[in-house]
């Protein structure tokens, strides 16, 4: 295989704020749109998007003060690929380590069923709970099956009550944000490439925005295809608002300690995504592998599978929050605009 040459190992500096910054906020809260803020939520439109986009690489002047978690620190890129099967049970072996019981939150979705099909590899009867949804058993029926002759399973709403005595497993992030979702066959067609994509287009995002992701990855790996771009936009910055701040908006409010020690973003390992950037975003279908991986374990998996939105129902009922700052506090109220910083977007790549 062909890769693109990479940057040598990137190094962050991390500069302590003297004011508490937002790891994530509910950009429904912004609508004067200030100087910047409408070229940033820009690509919102093309994802039914709420979040703000927020930039893993540090390179780039955002119009809010916004804070990497420590979950979405990029990894330092080296040499070695280890294959995604070892990483995997690397990952799992890791959580193991903290030698607390496991509460799995199950969607019934493809990346929740292959995290279950690797730990269902180690002997976890007595330690690993399952976190469920009526929609979870719906989309996967054939995997209720299996859980319910094995694993003790809870109500996603009983989450919380376990949480003193358990590790907490989520999947998202999942596989899927390792090749990005703008499929490269609506543009090859008419031959489109990075500069002119957005222009074939019905839906034309900021100009300035465009540049600026361009930018950001110059600081990581080349871009050279319309799925390289996609790969970024995901891998980069969507990456802290779907993964790990996303549920503690849902739960609890508690430590920031807490949230490091017991909640585990299972494909953010820095194994799994230096696995995405030399061999995972190539891959022309990332799902088949997945399915032939839960297969060897679960060989009735997809009888009656159906796509139900579990994912989504995860969460469905559940307290929500507006915000959520770097020290892990939630709120149920927010002043925006206190977290502003006028810029010009132009200036924005240093």
């Amino acid at each position: 295989m062909n890769m693109t040459p990479y940057k040598k190992s990137l190094h962050l500096n991390f500069v302590q704020p003297q004011k508490s910054n937002l790891l994530l906020f509910n950009t429904a809260l912004i609508s004067d749109y200030k100087e910047g803020v409408k070229e940033w939520l820009s690509f919102n439109p093309l994802f039914h998007w709420n979040l703000p986009l927020i930039d893993r690489t540090c390179s780039l002047k955002l119009p809010y003060r916004l804070s990497l978690s420590k979950y979405s620190i990029l990894p330092e890129l080296s040499g070695k690929c280890i294959p995604f099967t070892e990483c995997l049970h690397m990952r799992v072996k890791e959580i193991l380590s903290y030698d607390k019981p496991i509460i799995l939150a199950f969607s019934g979705g493809i990346d929740s069923t292959l995290v279950l099909s690797v730990l269902h590899q180690y002997d976890l009867k007595d330690r690993l709970v399952v976190a469920l949804t009526p929609e979870s058993i719906i989309e996967s029926p054939q995997m209720f099956e299996y859980i319910k002759k094995v694993y003790k399973f809870i109500s996603t709403y009983e989450i919380d009550d376990y949480l003193d005595t358990h590790q907490l497993i989520i999947c998202d992030p999942g596989c899927r944000n390792f090749n990005g979702i703008i499929p490269e066959n609506e543009y090859s067609k008419q031959k489109a490439t990075i500069e002119n994509m957005w222009v074939l287009s019905s839906k034309v995002p900021s100009t300035l925005l465009f540049n600026a992701i361009k930018e950001s990855s110059t600081h990581y790996v080349e871009l050279k295809t319309v799925r390289d771009f996609s790969w970024w936009f995901h891998m980069n910055f969507r990456w802290q608002a779907v993964g790990h701040p996303r549920w503690t908006l849902r739960l609890k409010q508690r430590s920031r300690r807490f949230w490091e020690d017991n909640l585990h973003v299972f494909f953010n390992s820095h194994d799994i995504q230096r696995w995405s950037v030399y061999e995972g975003r190539f891959l022309p279908d990332i799902k088949q592998m997945q399915k032939q991986l839960i297969r060897n374990v679960f060989p009735k998996y997809s009888i009656n599978k159906s796509k139900f939105f579990s994912t989504s129902a995860l969460f469905a009922g559940q307290p929500y929050h507006e915000a959520i700052d770097e020290n892990y506090k939630t709120y149920s109220k927010i002043n925006i605009d206190e977290y502003y910083q006028s810029n010009d977007f132009k200036t924005l790549a240093k």
